[in-house]
């Protein structure tokens, strides 16, 4: 369980990659998930040692998603090695935005931290 006070403001970059994965293509519940965007505050999880950057997230004024999956969309981009890395974007079951996931196929550390420039969404 984490502290209160570990949450922090969203990071520029953490910000405009969570804004690129819900501005790609309409998916159910998309426009509540945007406008959790302003409320939105952030930790590492630091309880795992692979951890690639995910951050969980907490969302002060939900206004609840109406989209029914736990992950409504996801991206990737390629390493400089060609090797995929992964973003997924959790919803908790109150349709909070609620972690951002990311995750690199082959295990290894990341060369490039993801960019919104680099993200193939889907």
């Amino acid at each position: 369980m984490s502290e209160e006070n570990d949450f922090r403001p969203l990071e520029e970059r953490e910000r405009r990659l969570l804004e690129t994965l819900l501005e790609h293509h309409p998916f159910d519940g998309r426009d509540q998930l945007r406008r959790q965007l302003d409320s939105t505050t952030a930790r590492l999880i630091v309880e795992h040692q692979d951890n690639y950057g995910s951050i969980e997230l907490r969302v002060a004024d939900p206004t609840p998603s109406s989209g029914r999956y736990r992950v409504p969309v996801e991206g990737q981009y390629l390493d400089d090695d060609g090797i995929p890395v992964w973003l997924l974007l959790h919803v908790n079951h109150e349709g909070a935005m609620c972690e951002l996931e990311i995750c690199r196929a082959d295990g290894q550390p990341l060369i490039s931290p993801p960019s919104p420039e680099r993200l193939e969404v889907y």
